[in-house]
């Protein structure tokens, strides 16, 4: 009895849920999303970079601090340890992308559709470290994958889709048909 009540409950949720189509991301969307995440990542940097000094100069310590010889293998672990955040927590959230990957509509996900989880997300970025250390062999595959995907994929068990909603392309095709049509007296 329980069982069915799940189901019911399962397809009542995927009635609400909206209607969309998926295709694999090819290589040079992959690549655009990794250029927007580097552009993303550079300016948290950066933010975080002013906002410690505004803090070492709210608490009176000298703006030189963070700044010195001593302090550049603090600041090199702090980044390293931002990428490793941004790069892990990102894909397994509920964007299921990196920001990167959001603007451009993509989404990191299970053969099933799922959201990946993080040891699989961490797993995945072990992979793409490894994979990029032979000269970007792992990712040239992509374009030539059926599904698309790079050895750090394939390791990982997981798929890089373009999302598209079924509304959004039906109103797309609306207005292409309407541009077309003449206004004729009947």
């Amino acid at each position: 009895m329980n069982a069915t009540m799940s189901e019911e409950v399962l397809v009542e949720e995927q009635e609400q849920a909206p209607k969309v189509l998926v295709k694999y991301a090819g290589f040079w969307g992959r690549l655009a999303a990794f250029l927007l995440d580097l552009g993303v990542f550079f300016l948290s940097v950066v933010v975080l970079g002013i906002v410690s000094s505004v803090a070492c100069v709210l608490l009176g310590l000298p703006f030189d601090v963070l700044y010195q010889a001593n302090a550049e293998p603090v600041w090199g672990w702090a980044i390293l340890g931002w990428w490793v955040l941004y790069a892990v927590l990102f894909p397994c959230s509920p964007w299921r992308a990196t920001p990167g990957k959001k603007i451009l509509n993509l989404k990191i996900t299970t053969l099933d559709g799922k959201r990946i989880s993080v040891l699989r997300s961490f797993g995945r970025f072990l992979a793409k470290t490894f994979v990029s250390s032979f000269l970007g062999i792992g990712y040239l595959i992509i374009g030539s994958d059926r599904r698309a995907q790079g050895w750090h994929d394939s390791i990982a068990n997981t798929y890089v889709v373009k999302v598209l909603e079924v509304e959004e392309i039906y109103k797309k095709e609306a207005e292409e048909m309407a541009s077309d049509v003449e206004a004729v007296p009947v």
